[in-house]
């Protein structure tokens, strides 16, 4: 799959999953997402890297819960 597919394909859950763009620290999502990209970079290793995007997520979901 083409990266721009697959960017068209994530980007909108990422910074508008209610509807609306949200880049707010309310948003974990994205937050999540430039964790991900972050390791991806670093380490390039996908599986490093959904793993700690998902770690992210998770976190900061229990956190604001």
């Amino acid at each position: 799959m083409p990266p721009a597919v697959l960017a068209a394909i994530v980007i909108p859950g990422l910074v508008s999953p209610a509807g609306s763009i949200d880049f707010s620290l309310a948003n974990p999502r994205w937050i999540a997402g430039l964790v991900a990209i972050a390791v991806a970079m670093r380490v390039r290793n996908a599986l490093a890297s959904i793993l700690a995007g998902m770690a992210t997520l998770w976190i900061l979901q229990a956190l604001s819960s």
